[in-house]
């Protein structure tokens, strides 16, 4: 699906719970897919071992999804967040804010290793989209200096936990530019996208029942 803000993206997770099915992978990419929607769909899909969620904006902030996903913060109480995802082997996500990083490495602990709370994560990518190319050049210096540091804080998880392959992406985010074409009452527009380089990556390459949005 393309990016459409009027999309019914509520229909997917009512889908979900009217017909009970066990979907192993889901993937959401470049639509506006609100949190609370996706942690519906979770909650329908507790066979899932693959989720990527990169929706559109991708500017935007990641934390509460994270919080879900970290399994040593559910409770019996919380019929959405308990177990969510128990069985996940796979997760790919994207952000752009440093401060998601200190949640996104507890999540990650909580579903590793021998006291992981989850069956085990084996495949963890995290895309950033970096932001700074408007920023002074000591703004980004620290900028690059936070990102190093987080890189180094997921190559000791994945270097204490064997079977986890962490995978680390800078990347520029799609930030369309629009050029107006008018003939009389039809205006056009055109959008063009600006791709970066990708660095920054850890790890190594890497395979159902499928929803890909």
């Amino acid at each position: 699906m393309g990016c459409r803000p009027s999309w019914h993206y509520h229909e997917v997770p009512n889908l979900l719970a009217r017909s009970s099915c066990s979907l192993q992978n889901i993937s959401i990419k470049d639509v506006d897919f609100p949190d609370e929607e996706l942690l519906r769909c979770l909650a329908h899909s507790p066979e899932l071992t693959s989720l990527c969620f990169m929706p559109y904006p991708q500017i935007r902030d990641i934390l509460d999804i994270t919080k879900k996903l970290d399994v040593s913060r559910s409770t019996s109480a919380d019929a959405v967040v308990g177990g969510v995802a128990a069985r996940l082997r796979e997760l790919k996500k994207a952000c752009t804010c440093e401060s998601c990083f200190e949640g996104i490495i507890k999540m990650l602990v909580s579903r590793v290793g021998a006291s992981a709370h989850a069956a085990g994560l084996r495949r963890f990518e995290l895309v950033f989209y970096d932001l700074s190319t408007e920023m002074e050049l000591s703004a980004r210096s620290t900028r690059w200096a936070r990102l190093d540091r987080f890189r180094d804080s997921l190559e000791q998880i994945a270097a204490i936990n064997e079977k986890l392959e962490v995978t680390f992406v800078v990347d520029v985010p799609y930030l369309p530019q629009y050029i107006d074409v008018t003939s009389g009452s039809l205006t056009s527009s055109l959008g063009f996208v600006s791709y970066g380089s990708r660095a920054g990556s850890i790890g190594r390459p890497h395979g159902a029942k499928d929803v890909c949005l």
